[in-house]
């Protein structure tokens, strides 16, 4: 139990990809890169935080924040998921999406919050992973890049307009 006299954020982890790096390399490899991420965990949260292995499947993970509110507790994940793509073990880049809800704004117990911080997971997920989603979002914090004639930072509500504006320019006949 916490104590919810301070907010507590949870993020909830879920490594992109997980299955292809178990494919590729080996049941043995992917435990040892889960043993690897769960030490970098440990080692990131330090004293101040909790990071858990055992919750959810194998490849899912739970950094507990207390006294971290949502904006800030999305800030220090963001920088998690930076240090956990630099891990690289053989050189496979893993990724993670990361879902936030905080307590007590985002529910009354731990059990609805961290159920809130799944729900935010799936749907950085579902914007295409490796990225952190707050719970009441609608898309993740990271910008997507996108290369159309030049190269260049948008955020996500713009790509509604490159595809508007792509379905409305003159088709060449074939």
């Amino acid at each position: 139990m916490v104590d919810v006299s301070e907010d507590v954020s949870y993020g909830f982890i879920d490594l992109d990809g997980f299955s292809e790096i178990n494919n590729e390399h080996g049941h043995a490899f992917g435990d040892n890169v889960l043993d690897r991420i769960v030490e970098f965990g440990q080692e990131f949260a330090g004293s101040e935080w909790d990071f858990n292995r055992e919750y959810g499947q194998g490849d899912e993970f739970l950094l507990v924040l207390p006294g971290e509110d949502k904006g800030s507790a999305v800030d220090v994940l963001e920088d998690f998921l930076d240090e956990l793509r630099a891990l690289q073990p053989k050189g496979e880049v893993v990724a993670a999406s990361i879902g936030v809800a905080t307590l007590p704004d985002d529910g009354v117990d731990e059990d609805e919050v961290v159920e809130k911080a799944d729900l935010a997971m799936l749907n950085a997920e579902q914007w295409g992973g490796d990225g952190v989603i707050a719970y009441g979002e609608e898309k993740p914090t990271k910008v997507i890049e996108v290369w159309f004639e030049e190269s260049m930072l948008i955020e996500v509500d713009d790509l509604v307009t490159i595809h508007k504006w792509i379905d409305d320019s003159p088709q060449s006949e074939h």
